[in-house]
């Protein structure tokens, strides 16, 4: 009885694509779960840390006035790009890079000449190549964001101490502003209120030992008194100024004094508290340890996938998944001696079906690789060789036609040199026969009149040598024209079976350097 086979594929499902498993768990040996695990914890790790630094950084410099949903958003965004990158570089196949025998080794350059023209634009390129980008801008943009996010705190007490700094700048400037202004006034205020005394008293100078309260002591009374409403008034402001530094209302002031105290801890307040909190050492170095470890988790991706185990590579190498299938499918029963066939309940354990690919599989597919690049070839120099015989019978062909255009250019050159002569020859009879007319018609001669006749005769006799000379002329170039069409159509051939032979040849170059994966 026929065996029936599962119909089996490899169509991954969400949550396989999630735990970095293409394939299920086709040929996923215990280990090489434990990997995958750890390697997806460390790109989720990866992205997760990205994202959060993005949306960070969005949040601090963009978006610091709108609500956090968007720097959120955002930030995920950035987490599943990073992740989904990372995933591509966790999920390459790298069977086709490594070295599997000696013959490799000693064809060293052209080996690397091969993956520069093949691998330049594959898959495994772009990928890395954005990666890399990425991790570029993530050193230079988001390391010194994550070192603002660690020193936060530290930031925010730089702020306040900059904002008291800058309180007590205000403070300064105000006094100085107005305590300038109250010296002076109160300078003026005394000075007057010692001239009213002594005008009052009679002992001021200029009006003599006159002593009473006449028309100067009540105008130096009215500048004391004016000079003291400026005084109160000058202490007042002065006061006011206090006052709404203390309440927070110094839109004015910070444009009177040119000090500016944002209630807001906007971007350029940050930084400029971030470059202060940064001239520490320990902030320095802490810096530098946040560009470090982005490059290190990137670096450690990278080299945990270089020096993946072989149980992984077997796993994510396209071609033994393909077979597996095959095997699962009974489509490699004529192969298997010694090992147990797939049916529902059982099938071979996983290092089972390493050692049948390594040691049958392989072998078979070669051979039948070997066998099909042996039949090519061998149609290709059957081709070519009829091409080439193709080739020599057209330039045969060629070379004749050639040579008959010669001749026949030949021929034509006589001819027209005849017919240069028969025109001369007819132009002198034609003169000659004129003149006997003439002469003729003169004396009435008989025997010049039989000249005539016989020059007559003979001019109708060349002219019809003429004609037919003529003739045969332009069946000549006709034929050379003819000729020349057939020539340019056997050299056209000549020219197509060349570049059908040069295009069959790099088939056959190709064959010959391509090998069975």
């Amino acid at each position: 009885m026929k065996e029936k086979h599962l119909k089996t594929d490899n169509r991954i499902s969400f949550l396989n694509f999630i735990i970095l498993r293409p394939y299920r768990s086709n040929l996923l040996t215990t280990d090489s779960k434990n990997w995958l695990v750890g390697m997806c914890f460390l790109a989720i790790f990866v992205a997760a840390s990205e994202g959060i630094i993005w949306g960070y950084l969005l949040r601090e410099y963009f978006f610091k006035q709108e609500s956090f949903l968007f720097p959120i958003l955002i930030g995920l965004i950035i987490a599943l790009t990073i992740w989904f990158i990372d995933a591509q570089i966790i999920n390459l196949d790298l069977s086709n890079y490594e070295k599997k025998d000696d013959e490799k080794k000693k064809r060293r350059f052209q080996i690397i000449t091969s993956f520069l023209l093949k691998y330049i634009f594959s898959k495994p390129t772009l990928v890395l190549t954005s990666r890399i980008a990425l991790v570029s801008i993530s050193v230079f943009y988001t390391a010194p964001a994550a070192a603002k996010l660690v020193l936060s705190e530290e930031i925010n007490e730089q702020f306040k101490i900059n904002k008291i700094n800058l309180e007590s700048q205000l403070v300064t400037k105000i006094e100085q502003y107005y305590n300038q202004d109250i010296a002076r006034c109160n300078k003026e205020y005394n000075r007057l209120s010692e001239d009213f005394e002594k005008e009052v008293g009679g002992t001021r100078g200029e009006t003599g030992n006159i002593q009473g309260y006449g028309k100067i002591a009540k105008s130096i009374e009215k500048r004391k008194d004016d000079k003291l409403v400026e005084l109160n008034n000058l202490r007042k402001n002065k006061d006011k100024e206090l006052a709404d530094l203390a309440n927070g209302k110094t839109e004015f002031l910070q444009s009177k004094y040119n000090i500016y105290l944002d209630r807001e801890q906007t971007a350029s307040i940050r930084e400029q508290a971030f470059e202060e909190v940064m001239k520490k050492k320990e902030n320095q170095e802490l810096a530098t340890l946040s560009k470090l470890f982005i490059v290190l988790i990137f670096a450690s991706l990278i080299l945990l996938k270089i020096f993946q185990p072989k149980n992984i590579s077997n796993y994510y190498n396209n071609r033994m998944q393909d077979a597996y299938l095959e095997y699962k499918r009974g489509e490699l029963d004529h192969l298997i001696s010694g090992y147990v066939k797939w049916n529902a309940r059982q099938g071979m354990t996983t290092h089972s079906f390493f050692e049948f690919f390594d040691t049958i599989y392989v072998p078979y597919i070669k051979s039948r690789f070997i066998l099909l690049k042996n039949e090519n070839l061998n149609s290709l120099e059957s081709r070519i060789g009829s091409l080439f015989d193709t080739k020599i019978k057209l330039d045969e062909k060629e070379a004749k036609s050639t040579i008959t255009i010669k001749q026949m250019s030949q021929n034509q050159i006589d001819l027209e040199n005849d017919l240069g002569n028969l025109n001369v020859k007819l132009s002198n009879l034609k003169n000659e026969i004129n003149d006997l007319r003439e002469y003729v018609n003169t004396t009435l001669s008989l025997k010049a009149n039989s000249k005539l006749t016989e020059n007559e005769n003979l001019v109708a006799d060349l002219t019809v040598e003429k004609k037919t000379k003529e003739n045969l002329l332009d069946n000549i170039k006709f034929s050379i024209s003819e000729m020349l069409k057939l020539q340019k159509a056997t050299h056209d051939n000549v020219i197509k079976c060349e570049l059908e032979i040069a295009e069959l040849e790099t088939q056959k170059i190709d064959i010959l350097t391509k090998n069975v994966c």
